[in-house]
């Protein structure tokens, strides 16, 4: 299972402990617009099947943690999310 990320990369990806292929994470140049398709490339070069979960934004820089706290402020049923980012002291760091 695979969560691709608007940019290129993804935001999950998920196995089967027992399908758990580490080849997936070898040889990818991380933060390019490519790293979706090398990864699905090595899981089909290794008859690995992916589903693919829809496109979402991901978050790479404390811009992008920014506009997705904004986002989630006006969520339904973001109360549980909002209270664990409290708690870990998070959201203080996205005002400093």
């Amino acid at each position: 299972m695979i969560g691709p990320a608007l940019d290129g990369g993804y935001y999950l990806i998920g196995f089967k402990q027992e399908s758990f292929l580490p080849e997936a994470f070898r040889g990818i140049e991380w933060g390019t617009n490519t790293v979706l398709t090398r990864t699905l490339g090595i899981l089909r070069d290794h008859q690995r099947t992916a589903y693919l979960l829809p496109p979402l934004q991901d978050i790479d820089t404390l811009e992008d943690l920014k506009v997705f706290l904004e986002k989630l402020k006006h969520a339904p049923h973001s109360l549980r999310t909002m209270t664990y980012l409290n708690d870990s002291e998070i959201l203080e760091a996205t005002t400093q």
